[in-house]
């Protein structure tokens, strides 16, 4: 790893910032991702559609290395090596390929996400998709952006939103009740789309291309940073309750504009009402 100490201190020596800094690591990590070739190997974790490669590590331990040189005191919870996410200071937060299905395949829709807390209170979030080069950031107060140009959630109802979904593929017990509300939603709206990737998907809402998303189940690794990026964007995010993130354990999702995440919180008690009726 002395090539990224290398790395680091020619940011320094250039008079980067820490943020300037953090954006070059991760794009560095998102050129991580470019290089992969046939040489992927994806390998099972808690079941089929639940994997990793070689890849999937080799990003997470270059973050680790490099986020450790920007602020050292900082804790380190990573979606493949885990971590403690209950100290307090500073904590990253770290997906080094969210879709990685996608990546294994080839799919071209991937990306790698950074998060940053301070007390357990979410500060920032950095979001690099290498195959656009598409860099969506956010600092808590300072407004969201993509690369260099300020982006906002859209003001659409739900009646014209285009709807994100995720389908929660680890968890076969969820299935029955995402298509549910898929098909509750279909009727209202102009259009589904399911990427495999739900932080681009939260921060395409972020950036008014989706108006609203929805998940059934995903962990903190795979929302905080986009949360943070919806959020200076001037959207909201919640659970299926309608309940604030704890960013600690697993969750369901919503996030969308104040219009279309009122109406999407109703879909979703609907739906779950309707799923009870039938047993």
């Amino acid at each position: 790893m002395k090539t990224i100490y290398v790395l680091w201190d020619s940011y320094r020596k250039l008079g980067l910032n820490m943020r300037d800094g953090l954006k070059e690591i991760v794009n560095h990590a998102g050129h991580i991702i470019l290089k992969a070739g046939s040489d992927i190997i994806p390998k099972m974790k808690t079941n089929a559609r639940d994997i990793m490669t070689q890849y999937d590590l080799m990003v997470e331990e270059y973050l680790k290395y490099s986020l450790h040189e920007i602020l050292p005191e900082a804790g380190f919870v990573g979606e493949e090596t885990h971590g403690d996410m209950s100290k307090e200071g500073y904590i990253w937060l770290v997906d080094p390929i969210d879709g990685t299905t996608n990546f294994s395949r080839n799919y071209l829709f991937s990306c790698t996400s950074v998060a940053l807390f301070h007390n357990g209170k979410l500060i920032e979030g950095y979001v690099y998709n290498p195959y656009l080069n598409e860099f969506f950031w956010a600092v808590k107060g300072k407004g969201s952006f993509l690369n260099d140009r300020q982006i906002s959630v859209s003001d659409r109802d739900f009646s014209s939103a285009l709807v994100l979904f995720g389908t929660s593929p680890y968890l076969p017990e969820k299935f029955s009740e995402t298509l549910h509300i898929a098909g509750k939603c279909l009727n209202e709206c102009i259009d589904l789309r399911r990427s495999g990737s739900a932080v681009l998907d939260i921060c395409y809402v972020a950036a008014g291309r989706g108006d609203v998303f929805y998940e059934s189940v995903l962990s903190p690794w795979d929302y905080a940073a986009a949360a943070m990026i919806l959020m200076e964007a001037g959207g909201e995010i919640c659970d299926f309750d309608g309940k604030t993130l704890s960013f600690f354990e697993r969750s369901s999702i919503i996030a969308g504009n104040a219009k279309t995440i009122k109406r999407m919180k109703q879909i979703v008690d609907e739906s779950r009402r309707e799923i009870i009726s039938k047993k």
